[in-house]
């Protein structure tokens, strides 16, 4: 049974590849507008993050690169009280 659960363990992590990560900051907003910063978080390529400060809100916006293309990377999120749900950037 072990070596099941490992063969199939193995083809997974061939099959989906950890996916490549974004390398920014992401800043939280009360408004849609996104003119009330509230906090916001250094995003590293590792998918880890550090706090810089204040606090998450409603909305959010992601400033960065794409890790293994370096291309710019501009995303927006609204919390739906469960999820966060892209949206259009306003600006």
């Amino acid at each position: 049974m072990r070596k099941y659960i490992l063969a199939v363990t193995l083809m997974l992590f061939v099959a989906f590849p950890a996916l490549a990560g974004f390398s920014g900051i992401r800043t939280y907003y009360s408004d849609a507008a996104m003119t009330n910063a509230t906090g916001s978080e250094r995003v590293f390529c590792n998918n880890t993050t550090q706090w810089l400060g204040g606090s998450t809100s409603t909305y959010r916006r992601f400033e960065g690169l794409h890790c293994e293309t370096a291309n710019d990377v501009v995303i927006c999120h609204q919390w739906n009280g469960s999820n966060w749900v892209a949206i259009a950037c306003p600006y």
